[in-house]
């Protein structure tokens, strides 16, 4: 039987890609899950790869532009979904935390010339992709703790 998934899309953000799409979803089950891609398809698709089963995404809302919110957001959000934002969160801290601990400065810092990344994307090196993850994660999710910023994640030009 295949499991039924409401999703919602954003349409034309910067997120993996200039001007692509990300589908989410409100499920606690899936919670934490975005799949993205240069088009909605391709984000259906790989929310669906995510999600580790042929689900059936059920488009629930569209937006369109960055930094926009569903009509769901406007909700607050239930027990159940601080409980499983805080296990994402959790999981994610330990998860970036242990790469950067087994990383010598020498990988941490190197800057390969060839990644392409989105013209936004600021970011270049592990250190500095995994000091982009805390501050995002300080400034977007309001209503959980905030991890606290170690200097020695801190990006050489942020010191």
């Amino acid at each position: 039987m295949r499991t039924r998934v409401q999703v919602y899309v954003e349409n034309d953000v910067a997120m993996a890609f200039d001007h692509g799409s990300a589908a989410w979803s409100f499920e606690v089950d899936v919670w934490g899950r975005c799949g993205q891609g240069p088009d909605e398809a391709k984000a259906l698709g790989d929310l669906n790869s995510q999600l580790g089963k042929d689900a059936d995404l059920v488009v629930s809302e569209r937006v369109r532009g960055d930094e926009r919110a569903f009509h769901r957001d406007h909700r607050p959000a239930t027990d159940a979904e601080r409980r499983a934002t805080l296990a994402v969160l959790a999981d994610s801290r330990r998860d970036v935390m242990a790469l950067v601990r087994a990383c010598p400065d020498a990988v941490l810092d190197w800057d390969d010339p060839h990644r392409v990344l989105p013209s936004y994307a600021s970011w270049r090196t592990v250190r500095q992709v995994a000091w982009h993850i805390v501050d995002t994660e300080s400034r977007y999710a309001l209503d959980v703790p905030t991890p606290p910023l170690a200097d020695w994640l801190r990006p050489a030009a942020a010191t």
